[in-house]
Parts: C-alpha cells; structure tokens; sequence
C-alpha cells in the first residue's frame, strides 16, 4: 500500500489522505488480531498451558520413565516455553508498534490538514510520504520479525 501511494505522485493530497485513514483500518485491525482476547493470543495462552500440563505429567511419571528420560523431556519443554515466552514478547512489542505507528498517522494527518489550511500542499504530501516510509518500515519489521519466529519453531 505505501508503494501504490507513492506511486500516485498525480494524485490530489485529499486522496492520499484517504489512503492514509484506509492504511491506519488495516493497522487498526492488525492491532485488534493482537489483542489478549484475540485468537493468535488465546493460542499462545492453550499452548503454554499444554505445554505446562505436558511438563507435570512427565514429572508424575519420573519413577515409571526413568529420572534421565524424564529430564531431557523437561528440557525439551522447557526450551518450548522460552519460544512461546519470545512469542508473547512478540506480540506484544507489535502491539505497541501498531499504537504508535497509528498515533504517528493521527499526528502527520493533524498536519497535513493544517498545512492544506495554510495552503502549502507540497508540503503536506512531503510530510505523509515521510510518515508512509516510517509506516512501511514498521510493517515490514513486524513481517520480518514474524517470519523469525514462525521459523524457530521449525
């Protein structure tokens, strides 16, 4: 979305004001898929329990399985939980990007229409292609930061 935007040099600043409230609802509703109640964390929430109820049962079974099996076991669970511990971490980091990506556009937008006021367009389109660069950055770090951690669990 930040390339078509730049790429539409021709168009007036009122259109990519537009563009930009339509990037702040994506952002909006990423940041609601983040969200403690929302489905990516309540996994996050049953795989930790799981985890912690695979790591008791294990233990219960220590005198059956044998005290080293049941360690490495352990261990194996334990590196789980620090994955699923970064995944959290994860989420939450992205979380507070996306707030403060979207106080950014609330600012840069407060801005432009103060700069359109006092007739100076150029300006206006400089100021939201710069926080558009800013925007891009921080979804591709989030991407890219996602893809790590999809990838550590592999």
């Amino acid at each position: 979305m930040v390339d078509r935007l730049k790429a539409a040099s021709g168009t007036t600043v009122e259109s990519r004001i537009s563009e930009v409230r339509s990037l702040r609802d994506a952002l909006v509703q990423l940041g609601v898929q983040l969200q403690p109640d929302a489905p990516l964390s309540q996994s996050i929430d049953q795989y930790q329990s799981w985890i912690s109820a695979q790591m008791g049962r294990v233990n219960n079974q220590r005198s059956t399985l044998g005290p080293e099996f049941v360690q490495e076991l352990v261990r194996r669970y334990q590196q789980y939980q620090q994955e699923v511990t970064r995944a959290r971490e994860s989420v939450s980091n992205h979380s507070n990007a996306i707030d403060r990506t979207l106080k950014e556009l609330t600012t840069a937008e407060l801005r432009a229409a103060e700069m359109l006021m006092a007739e100076d367009a150029a300006a206006a389109v400089k100021e939201l292609l710069g926080v558009l660069d800013n925007v891009g950055q921080t979804i591709e770090d989030i991407r890219s930061n996602l893809r790590k951690l999809g990838n550590a669990g592999a």
